[in-house]
C-alpha cells in the first residue's frame, strides 16, 4: 500500500512540525511506503493520480482511530493500494471527505494529526499497542 499526504500550505514549515512530520513518515515506513508532499495552493493543482483520495475538512461527521483502520484495511481489501489523504484550506474534490475537529486547526497541524492517525491505524491492524 502507498499513503501519499498532500499538504497544501502557502507558508514555510517550521522545524517543530517538520521534526513532528518525519517522526511519524519514520515511523510508518515499517507499515507502508509514505510520502508527503509539501505544495503552494496558488501554485499547484490538484494530484489527477489514480489514487482514493480523502480529504481533510470541517463539519463532518468525525470518525474514530479504529473506523480509519476499518476504513484502510477495506480500501485494501477491494484494491485500492494508493491512498492520497490532501490537507487543504481550500475545497478539494475527493472521493470521501474526514473531519478531525470541530475546531478549525492548521493545515500544518493537521498533517501531524493525520499521520499520527495512519499511524494508530496501522498498530491496530497489526494488533500492537500504541502507547510506548
Amino acid at each position: 500500500m502507498k499513503i501519499n499526504v498532500l499538504l497544501y500550505t502557502g507558508k514555510k514549515i517550521a522545524n517543530p512540525y517538520k521534526v513532528a512530520i518525519n517522526e511519524y513518515i519514520k515511523r510508518l515506513t515499517r507499515y507502508s511506503k509514505i510520502a508527503v508532499y509539501y505544495l503552494n495552493p496558488h501554485k499547484t493543482k490538484q494530484s489527477t493520480n489514480k489514487s482514493y483520495t480523502i480529504a481533510i475538512t470541517t463539519g463532518l461527521a468525525q470518525i474514530s482511530s479504529e473506523m480509519l483502520a476499518k476504513k484502510i484495511i477495506h480500501l485494501s481489501n477491494i484494491g485500492e493500494s494508493n491512498i492520497t489523504f490532501v490537507i487543504s484550506d481550500t475545497l478539494i474534490l475527493a472521493d470521501e471527505y474526514l473531519n478531525l475537529s470541530q475546531f478549525s486547526i492548521d493545515t500544518k497541524l493537521q498533517a501531524i494529526i493525520v499521520l499520527e492517525q495512519i499511524y494508530r491505524s496501522f498498530r491496530i491492524i497489526n494488533n500492537e499497542p500504541y502507547h510506548k
